[in-house]
């Protein structure tokens, strides 16, 4: 009975655990992230070269 009442509480305090655990972002979401990012960086450098060569729209 003790050995019962003792897996109980470790499963217990496990699920908890889990439970209350922060969830992380996918890593696909990251990548998407990541590549909007990057995305968004070379418009703007583009768009300064444009500038630049007196190409701009």
């Amino acid at each position: 009975m003790k050995e019962a009442t003792c897996l109980t509480l470790v499963l217990g305090g496990l699920g908890l655990f889990f439970w209350m655990k922060p969830s992380q972002p996918d890593n696909k979401d990251l990548i998407i992230q990541q590549q909007e990012q990057q995305i968004q960086q070379l418009q703007a450098e583009q768009r300064g070269m444009e500038r630049a060569l007196g190409l701009s729209r």
